[in-house]
């Protein structure tokens, strides 16, 4: 690795499972990739039989239940098993009799996800009824393990399409960089300025003093409309009545992570449905590699808590990953939440990481795919040193170029797989994903 604060030694993805849709060619596809790309053990690999629509009934959601529960126990796995992965072509969330919020009464429509946190635990009996369960990791601070907390972490890799999700996946992932000197966390309470004194003060502030204090730059933008065109985003928090416009036109970096409330949206990764606000999915085709969201509105009284959100996954001392940092933030399960990203991404603070745009500098590495022999071309730019990190953030090569321009290189002795190359010039630091084959 770089000169970075503070690497995770040794992570893998042995407590990880992964739930594949053998009904969905997109499941399978993109399960497929994490499974290589994490070196994820193939017994770790769920497959069920399951709708391919986003929304199920309760008793299809009982048979995916059971699918999933029946695979975990059979292969004594319940216990190993940490973190639950659900990917695009899984369903998503569960209808039930009434999906309407009308406080005081409860919506009983909940999310996938959020109900697979609580199979096989003391609180399953929580599962699919009215109201919330309480979240017994909830502004904990220690790493977590299934046998102390008596849950599962599940997070999801969704988006739009197939490439959003891959294109996800290659910039996540254990101690990927991240430029602290140059990134942004953005805070954005984007409602009428009548109701937003209550959400600067108790959510947007206290989070923004968080990272503050760690050394971090941070946007507050506290006008009614949402912020727009902003660059090199680490983190993004946005709350809102109304969702508009879908594209905010954001350079997100590798690493990044979003937090949206509003209270119009109902979250979708169905790219056909024009008629629901989309939130995370139009981000992570902008680049954003995990974000948090409500597949129906929520009550304001339990919202993520930002402050612990950003604080732990900042912490490069303790190192939390993605899926650690927002469930120490999630107050509720058996609820409507829904967390996107690979659930072991994390940070190392290296202020040479990438700021810049390949294409705006004329970078071409070709061919790609590759046998591990290709060119590399940067024009008007030198190169001092080029890196290569495999997917799991190792540093597997390391070379200072006699020349900056037509650098042949020839790599084969490394294993088939995706690699991101690091160049690092004199106008910055420049990163962009190759695949040995």
């Amino acid at each position: 690795m770089s000169n970075g604060l503070f690497a995770q030694p040794n992570v893998n993805y042995n407590d990880v499972a992964v739930i594949v849709n053998d009904n969905s060619p997109v499941s399978v596809s993109i399960g497929d990739y994490f499974q290589q790309q994490r070196s994820i053990p193939v017994q770790n690999i769920i497959h069920v039989t399951a709708p391919t629509t986003e929304a199920i009934d309760s008793l299809e959601f009982e048979d995916l239940r059971l699918q999933i529960e029946t695979y975990l126990l059979t292969n004594n796995l319940a216990d190993s098993i940490n973190y639950i992965v659900t990917t695009k072509g899984v369903p998503l969330n569960i209808v039930r009799s009434n999906c309407l919020f009308m406080p005081p009464g409860n919506p009983n429509c909940t999310s996938v996800d959020s109900e697979l946190t609580l199979i096989l635990s003391s609180s399953s009996n929580s599962i699919s009824s009215v109201g919330q369960a309480l979240n017994f990791y909830y502004t904990v601070n220690d790493h977590f393990d299934r046998t102390t907390y008596d849950m599962y972490l599940v997070t999801r890799l969704d988006g739009y399409t197939v490439d959003d999700v891959k294109s996800l996946i290659d910039r996540s992932g254990p101690n990927t960089n991240v430029n602290q000197a140059s990134n942004n966390m953005v805070f954005d309470v984007s409602i009428p300025v009548v109701d937003s004194t209550y959400f600067i003060t108790n959510v947007a502030q206290p989070a923004m003093n968080i990272a503050q204090n760690a050394g971090w730059n941070t946007i507050l933008d506290t006008d009614s409309t949402r912020l727009l065109n902003q660059d090199n985003v680490f983190t993004y928090a946005n709350i809102t009545y109304v969702v508009s416009p879908n594209s905010i036109n954001y350079g997100f970096v590798p690493a990044s992570i979003a937090e949206i409330v509003s209270a119009s949206s109902y979250e979708t990764f169905d790219a056909s449905n024009p008629s629901i606000d989309q939130n995370l999915a139009d981000l992570i085709a902008e680049g954003l590699t995990g974000g948090h969201g409500y597949l129906y509105p929520t009550y304001f009284s339990i919202i993520l808590n930002q402050e612990t959100l950003f604080e732990r996954y900042i912490d490069t001392a303790s190192h939390y990953n993605l899926a650690e940092s927002y469930y120490m933030s999630i107050p509720r399960l058996s609820w409507n939440d829904v967390v996107i990203g690979d659930p072991k991404t994390s940070i190392v603070i290296d202020n040479t990481a990438s700021l810049n745009d390949p294409e705006k500098f004329k970078l071409s590495i070709g061919p790609n795919p590759s046998n591990g022999s290709f060119t590399v071309f940067i024009e008007d730019i030198k190169i001092n040193s080029i890196r290569l990190i495999d997917n799991i953030g190792r540093l597997v090569y390391q070379d200072d170029p006699m020349t900056s321009q037509n650098i042949k290189m020839d790599l084969n002795f490394l294993g088939s797989g995706r690699y991101i190359i690091i160049l690092d010039t004199d106008q910055g630091h420049i990163q962009q994903p190759i695949i040995i084959e």
